[in-house]
């Protein structure tokens, strides 16, 4: 089960983001990303293997990062194969990444449109649990 989140709040000055908060970040059909807030970019980098200083700015599918791509995948076949079926509605995965000192809850929504699957959007929400959990990957898929 997720924690309750508190509030995300940013320093504009310096551009800090205080831990808590989830990420979040929305993407189209194509893995392009729509929006995503300071949270989420910080959560997503610990799942880049390369060092930080190397790593470039999430601006595309070809720079998210690969458990990012899979799950996007998966949602996207479950939408595809509801709307052949003509079954509407949201389906989910959740998913316990590992990332060396600690683990993080993605929750990935699919978010199905009238107008089919090249309409439909990819929400992430990201969580750290700070290893409060044990240390097992687990997907789980549901619709709603």
């Amino acid at each position: 089960m997720l924690h309750q989140a508190g509030e995300v709040h940013s320093n504009v000055s310096d551009e800090t983001v205080s831990p808590g908060g989830p990420g979040i970040m929305v993407l189209s059909s194509l893995l392009e990303p729509l929006h995503m807030n300071r949270r989420a970019v910080t959560l997503l980098s610990d799942l880049v293997s390369a060092p930080p200083e190397s790593q470039e700015p999430i601006s595309g599918t070809a720079t998210l990062p690969p458990p990012i791509v899979d799950l996007a995948g998966k949602i996207l076949s479950v939408l595809r194969r509801r709307a052949e079926s003509t079954e509407m509605g949201q389906c989910e995965i959740c998913y316990l990444a590992d990332i060396s000192s600690k683990q993080l809850v993605i929750r990935c929504i699919g978010l199905p449109s009238r107008n089919g699957v090249k309409d439909a959007r990819i929400v992430f929400l990201l969580h750290d649990t700070n290893g409060n959990h044990g240390n097992t990957n687990s997907i789980a898929v549901g619709t709603s």
